[in-house]
């Protein structure tokens, strides 16, 4: 599957028929720098954040749809179980509840998981599948952010939901 061009988030099955959602990722320069720090550190191979953060609706006059904005308000940087070039894997569930647990105690809830890549930032064939198993956890609705580790470094951001990929606007706010 590949992810739609689409920034629309079409969740009716969770809003009401005749409505569609919109998400967008937001994060200051400083949480993104935090995120390519995960890649330095993890260099030559890929890197794995997760961001907590806070769901909120924004202003929309449009009746036909509605904007969430997931704020990413932390960056845990969590080494992968097996270092790889081309993929990244959390074994370690203890320190993946103690994050969680610390972002818990603060209110903040998972909002994305951010990874670098060797290829062109877009979710690859391991992401889908784990896309695909968040989607039918206690992670549903998490946008995945993945940063090229090219030459330009670009940033992407996706939602899969409803068996489909969806790319998820980026906003940097200062």
């Amino acid at each position: 599957m590949r992810p739609s061009r689409s920034p629309i988030c079409n969740l009716r099955a969770v809003f009401s028929m005749n409505v569609t959602t919109q998400i967008t990722i937001q994060y200051s320069r400083a949480k993104l720098g935090e995120m390519e720090e995960c890649a330095r550190r993890a260099k030559p191979y890929e890197s794995c954040a997760l961001l907590f953060g806070t769901k909120f609706p924004a202003p929309n006059p449009s009746k036909t749809s509605t904007q969430v904005v997931y704020s990413v308000e932390r960056v845990d940087c969590i080494p992968s179980s097996r270092p790889s070039e081309v993929s990244f894997v959390i074994e370690d569930y203890e320190t993946f509840l103690e994050r969680w647990k610390a972002a818990d105690a603060l209110g903040l809830k998972l909002v994305g998981v951010y990874h670098s890549h060797p290829a062109p930032a877009a979710p690859s064939g391991t992401d889908k599948q784990n896309m695909l198993w968040m989607d039918e956890s206690n992670f549903k609705f998490a946008v995945w952010v993945i940063q090229s580790m090219l030459k330009h470094h670009a940033t992407n951001a996706f939602i899969y939901t409803q068996n489909q990929f969806f790319k998820v606007p980026i906003q940097i706010i200062e």
